[in-house]
């Protein structure tokens, strides 16, 4: 088997047995052997043994028909692994896979990878620390059924598939898994995302969980906060209530006048402006003239001389032209 590469394998009636060599291991690396069958009635089981004589076996996977049976193993050196597959049941075709992780994974990340009927696990290898909570997220695709595994090996050792440490199983298409441990040991420990049906691209985050104590100071927090915004609401009602209506401030619409603030010496009180009063007008100035108006002088009345018919002054007792008494 060669490292990361599926093998899809025709397992007949004339063998019950099909033995299997890995490429070299990754020393210090967690690994995973897996075989599905492409039919439910089928049972392929599997075993894992590090002697090319297949015997005595470090681990072992027998899950029932149709279902996908793993081994995880944590190499302690560089070496070859036996894997074997027995036939329990039916015949037909299965994908077998030998699977390396070849790179740590850090806490804080988030990975995104597929898998699908043909492709079905992928591992993940952390470092975690004694003590400390952490919190495994796997957003599963709605087209997809995936499974999250918790593993912890020293080096050397192998485990089926129950040999898991936490485990997150939700039954669904696109439900998604959550481990949050606080792991025992200090050390690294193999994260493993299994394929239980459909396929598309999920993605792993790895975090560390918040305390509890971090949680509860954090609530309180939010209650204390709270707590002093509806006191100050209350303060601002009561105050708002000790003023008089009249001098209470209006909300403001475009129909009603601004407001402007008055200042008190204890508070700010708000008043409606007074609306705009008329400009007085002065009165109306009367031109008088400083000495009354004079007759017009009109010429004198004539008088006529009846005896030589020219004109005179009525004021003239003898016409000046004849002598003759007017």
């Amino acid at each position: 088997l060669s490292a990361d590469y599926t093998m899809y394998e025709y397992y007949g009636s004339s063998y019950t047995n099909y033995y299997y060599r890995t490429s070299s291991s990754y020393s210090n690396y967690y690994h995973v052997v897996w075989v599905r069958p492409t039919s439910s009635a089928n049972r392929f089981y599997l075993y894992l043994y590090t002697s090319s004589s297949y015997s005595g076996s470090i681990a072992s996977s027998t899950r029932g028909p149709g279902l996908l049976n793993w081994v995880v193993v944590r190499s302690s050196g560089v070496s070859y692994y036996y894997p074997k597959v027995y036939r329990s049941s039916g015949t037909g075709n299965a994908y077998i896979k030998w699977e390396p992780t070849a790179s740590y994974s850090s806490i804080g990340t988030s990975y995104v990878n597929h898998l699908s009927g043909s492709d079905c696990i992928e591992i993940y290898e952390v470092h975690l620390t004694s003590g400390k909570k952490y919190e495994f997220t796997l957003d599963v695709p709605i087209a997809g059924d995936y499974d999250l595994y918790l593993y912890y090996l020293n080096l050397g050792q192998a485990t089926g598939y129950s040999g898991y440490y936490r485990s997150s199983t939700n039954s669904g298409y696109g439900s998604d898994e959550t481990i949050r441990y606080e792991v025992p040991n200090t050390g690294y420990y193999a994260l493993v995302v299994v394929h239980s049906g459909g396929s598309g691209d999920y993605i792993l985050h790895l975090d560390q969980a918040r305390s509890r104590a971090g949680r509860v100071i954090l609530v309180m927090l939010i209650v204390i906060a709270v707590n002093i915004i509806a006191i100050a609401i209350y303060k601002k009602n009561r105050r708002q209530q000790q003023i008089p209506r009249t001098q209470r401030p209006r909300r403001y619409t475009r129909s009603r006048r601004e407001t402007q603030p008055v200042i008190d010496q204890q508070r700010i009180i708000w008043r409606a402006t007074p609306p705009p009063q008329p400009i007085p007008r002065a009165p109306p100035i009367a031109y008088r003239a400083t000495t009354p108006p004079q007759p017009i002088p009109r010429a004198p009345s004539m008088a006529y001389c009846p005896f030589c018919g020219l004109e005179n002054r009525n004021t003239e007792l003898f016409c000046k032209f004849c002598g003759s008494e007017l």
